[in-house]
C-alpha cells in the first residue's frame, strides 16, 4: 500500500470488511474491536474485557462490513438487510436506520450528527443525518463509478472508487474537494492509520 499523510481522529473511522468467511477485525478506538467472521455473519464486539455477540437479524439475511464508535454505542452496517445499527455498551439494539434508498452499502463514516454512505452498486455516496433521517446526495467532480470505500480524518472524507480507481475528497461538511487517480494498480480499500491514509492494493497484494 501506499501511506498519504493526513491527520486522524482516533474512533472515528470506519474499515470496510470484505464477505469472505476468515475472521476480519475492525478497530474502534477505546481499546474496542469488532470481528466478523463467516461472509459478515458473525460480528464479536470485545470492549474492555468483554465479548459481546452483536445480532441484527438472522444469519442468512446478515451481511456486516463496517463499523464504528458512536460515544459508547458500536454502529454496525448491513450490507445484505441496507441498515445502520446501533447497539449499547450491553449487546442491546439501541436503534436502526433502514437505508432502504441504497442499492448495496458498502461502508460508512460517522461525523457528528451525520453519517456518510457509499453506495457500491448505486454509484452514490449518501449523507444521512443520523438524528432526523434526512438524506442528501454528495457529488464529486466527476461521476461515483462503484463507491467502496471510505476513510474520515480530521479535516476531510476519502471515497475510494473501485470502478476508475480514484480517491474522491469532500470536506466534512460534504463538498466536493475533487478527485485524483490513484497510483495503485488494483486499490481494495481505504482506512485511517495512525495519522496516515493506508490504502490497500489487491494486486500487489
Amino acid at each position: 500500500g501506499i501511506l498519504l499523510s493526513t491527520p486522524l481522529v482516533a474512533g472515528t473511522t470506519a474499515t470496510r470488511v470484505e464477505l469472505v468467511s476468515a475472521a476480519r477485525a475492525i478497530a474502534l478506538g477505546k481499546n474496542q474491536r469488532l470481528q466478523i467472521s463467516d461472509h459478515g455473519r458473525q460480528a464479536l464486539w470485545y470492549r474492555h474485557g468483554s465479548t459481546i455477540n452483536l445480532t441484527t437479524g438472522a444469519a442468512n439475511e446478515t451481511r456486516i462490513v463496517a463499523a464504528a464508535l458512536d460515544g459508547d454505542n458500536a454502529v454496525l452496517l448491513d450490507r445484505s438487510q441496507r441498515r445502520l445499527s446501533w447497539f449499547r455498551p450491553d449487546g442491546t439494539l439501541a436503534r436502526h436506520i433502514d437505508l432502504t434508498d441504497l442499492l448495496e452499502p458498502a461502508d460508512f463514516v460517522l461525523n457528528g450528527d451525520h453519517a456518510v454512505i457509499a453506495d457500491v452498486h448505486g454509484h452514490r455516496l449518501m449523507r444521512l443525518d443520523i438524528r432526523n433521517e434526512t438524506r442528501t446526495w454528495l457529488e464529486s467532480d466527476l461521476p461515483l463509478n462503484g463507491p467502496a470505500s471510505l476513510a474520515k480524518t480530521r479535516e476531510r472524507i476519502t471515497l475510494l472508487t473501485l470502478g476508475d480507481r480514484r480517491l474522491h475528497h469532500f470536506t466534512l461538511a460534504g463538498h466536493s474537494l475533487g478527485s485524483e487517480v490513484s497510483t495503485l494498480t488494483m486499490p481494495g480499500g481505504l482506512a485511517a492509520v495512525n495519522g496516515q491514509l493506508l490504502i490497500m492494493d489487491r494486486c500487489q497484494k
